[in-house]
């Protein structure tokens, strides 16, 4: 239990020093994901239900991709397993929306 909670000062401390690159991070996400949004409404017309799953696959295409290279490295490098590729998912996706809610990016969407 020490050692998780000492990793977390550290890890904090670190995000405090380094929150501009943290900032910059977070950016860089969102950009990406307005990326994927950006090819998505080639496919989806501008319907409400189709907006709805355009957001939703943005949202669950970059952790999933980020998934697939971490499992390609482990199978490629005999590095890792595919434990480690779900763990970079969660991690990604909880990132990610972290990242779309603190910037108010994903405006609300009410499906009539």
């Amino acid at each position: 239990m020490w050692k998780q909670v000492s990793i977390i000062v550290l890890l904090s401390i670190l995000v405090v020093m380094g929150a501009e690159y943290v900032s910059a991070g977070m950016h860089g996400l969102a950009t990406l994901h307005d990326h994927v949004l950006n090819g998505l409404s080639l496919i989806f017309s501008g319907s409400q239900i189709a907006t709805l799953i355009q957001r939703v696959l943005g949202i669950v295409i970059l952790p999933a991709a980020a998934a697939i290279l971490v499992a390609l490295f482990a199978k490629f490098t005999k590095f890792g397993s595919k434990d480690c590729a779900l763990r970079m998912m969660w991690v990604v996706w909880l990132l990610l929306v972290a990242t779309l809610t603190t910037m108010s990016a994903i405006p609300p969407t009410v499906v009539a």
